[in-house]
């Protein structure tokens, strides 16, 4: 049976970096798990990662942590400082669990402005409470850096991020379709997709998300059987 592949491709990528390279995160400097079992699962920087100054930073717990009898007092118990324990301004972004039950485990962290070059520190502190009312008995503290200026990733045809719309438009070919895509995070996107396309030499569905008629993301959907499923995400 054929599987469709979602990779949503970000500034983390590198010119000639193995996708796969990327598909797994780190769970920081302890999981923040107690006796229990609660806490963050999966990260999606490993813990002295490095990220772009735009980077969202997902965290995804054991249990429901989204949910609106805990969701207010759970967002509030997310932070970032950067080297002196300054306070870093974030979006804590949570789906509904109610419209998308399969991010009832997510919670992303998204700068309000881009990060300085340097090093910063995420936590999830003690007291996040899931929706059984299971809370959190010790910090999850993850630390990372990030780079000067930002990675250049190249995708086909010479398409690159911070390409406005009649750019990528004038350097793609085929028919395409424009569409307006609202999001959970603070920017909502203008969508051109192209439903009959070829990624490494792959047919595959290529939809191009604009911020400001800027290139901010690329998302590419496989359809193989050749290939595992994973997912990369963030937002410019």
């Amino acid at each position: 049976m054929k599987r469709m592949i979602s990779i949503f491709l970000t500034l983390l990528l590198v010119a000639g970096l193995p996708l796969a390279a990327l598909a797994e995160g780190g769970d920081g400097s302890g999981s923040g798990k107690g006796s229990d079992g609660f806490g963050v699962d999966t990260a999606s920087v490993e813990e002295g990662g490095v990220i772009a100054p735009t980077d969202t930073i997902t965290l995804t717990f054991t249990n429901n942590v989204v949910n609106a009898k805990v969701k207010e007092a759970n967002a509030a118990l997310i932070e970032l400082t950067d080297a002196l324990g300054n306070p870093v301004e974030i979006d804590v972004v949570m789906a509904d669990d109610q419209i998308e039950p399969d991010l009832k485990r997510v919670i992303e962290v998204v700068p309000k402005n881009p990060l300085a070059p340097g090093e910063y520190t995420l936590t999830a502190k003690a007291g996040i409470t899931a929706k059984n009312g299971t809370a959190m008995e010790k910090d999850f503290v993850l630390n990372f850096s990030v780079a000067e200026g930002e990675p250049v990733f190249t995708f086909g045809n010479g398409i690159t991020f911070g390409m406005s719309q009649e750019e990528v438009i004038a350097a793609e070919t085929g028919r395409y379709e424009i569409d307006y895509e609202r999001t959970r995070g603070p920017v909502d996107f203008v969508e051109v997709e192209y439903e009959r396309a070829t990624v490494e030499n792959i047919p595959a569905e290529v939809k191009y998300l604009f911020a400001e008629d800027q290139l901010a993301a690329i998302r590419v959907n496989f359809e193989t059987r050749d290939v595992s499923l994973f997912e990369v995400r963030a937002y410019l």
